[in-house]
């Protein structure tokens, strides 16, 4: 009792002080990120057993660091996340530190164009492998599945910032796209990544909403590159081939995680998919899949 109302207090002095550096900062539009996960977060364990105000004063800590002492900063904090996962509530610790850590990282100002189809095709064949192997790597070590994938992408989210801050893999860093910070884009995948893992408890789902980002979204795109010769009407920018391995794969892969319900979130994904929205898809396929998924939960 004791434990959750110190929790409770912290959170509060905390959430002052960053209402404070915001008004005198004038971030409030930049930050809106940032209360949409502290407001989420009031829900997000709520059948964790773990103390919400726990959760939500390491994310608003971590992203008070972040703000003041910068982005580059990232590549330490980064690090200092993924050391709370052996302990107790790691995940949650791990999880809320990256999440206070995003909306800085969302910021960066970048274009994000896809002229280059050869450079595309690079990007998206290792973009599939990784997602192989960390859907892979999640159904082998069930137990530690979400500790595994969520200690990956804060080792990429480390190294994407090691590299763009001028470190020597100058080989990965020429993989990003013009006029684009490095990693960049990959930042929104972390990030839709991090909240299908905040907001679904079972890791059936969670896995069959990942393969839409980790396999269908690049699997799509090198079909496009290769074979897209027939736009679909409503947006000339996807394909009709693209469009199909986005479905199909999404379908099969699904399957083995939530069985025939599959087809809803295979419908769904494609048709969200291709949508032309200003949010990366990344980010917003998982969002519009977890809130099918919760009213299905609810209602039935």
């Amino acid at each position: 009792m004791v434990t959750s109302f110190l929790f409770l207090l912290a959170f509060f002095l905390l959430f002052a002080y960053k209402i404070y550096l915001d008004t005198k900062m004038r971030r409030w539009g930049e930050n809106a990120l940032m209360y949409i996960f502290i407001l989420s977060g009031l829900i997000l364990f709520e059948f964790e057993n773990v103390n919400v105000f726990f959760y939500l004063t390491v994310l608003i800590t971590f992203n008070i660091l972040i703000s003041i002492y910068g982005s580059k900063k990232f590549f330490f904090f980064a690090l200092l996340a993924l050391l709370f996962l052996p302990f107790a509530n790691g995940i949650v610790s791990a999880q809320g530190a990256f999440l206070g850590m995003l909306p800085e990282a969302v910021l960066m100002n970048g274009k994000n164009p896809k002229k280059n189809k050869r450079l595309e095709v690079k990007r998206d064949i290792i973009h599939l492998s990784a997602g192989i192997a960390v859907l892979a790597i999640a159904c082998i070590f069930s137990f530690w599945g979400r500790d595994i994938i969520l200690a990956l992408v804060l080792i990429g989210f480390a190294l994407g910032n090691y590299i763009r801050l001028g470190g020597r893999l100058s080989a990965i860093a020429r993989l990003e796209r013009e006029y684009t910070p490095f990693g960049y884009g990959a930042i929104w995948l972390a990030l839709g990544i991090t909240v299908t893992m905040g907001l679904l408890f079972s890791n059936a789902y969670m896995l069959a909403v990942l393969s839409t980002i980790l396999i269908g979204d690049p699997l799509a795109t090198i079909m496009g590159v290769k074979f897209g010769r027939i736009r679909i009407p409503h947006n000339k920018e996807k394909s009709v081939a693209g469009s199909l391995a986005y479905f199909f794969s999404v379908l099969i892969i699904s399957y083995f995680f939530v069985g025939y319900f599959a087809a809803v979130i295979a419908i769904a994904a494609s048709l969200i998919e291709s949508v032309e929205l200003r949010i990366d898809d990344n980010l917003t396929v998982p969002v519009f899949l977890i809130l099918i998924i919760l009213l299905f939960y609810y209602l039935v």
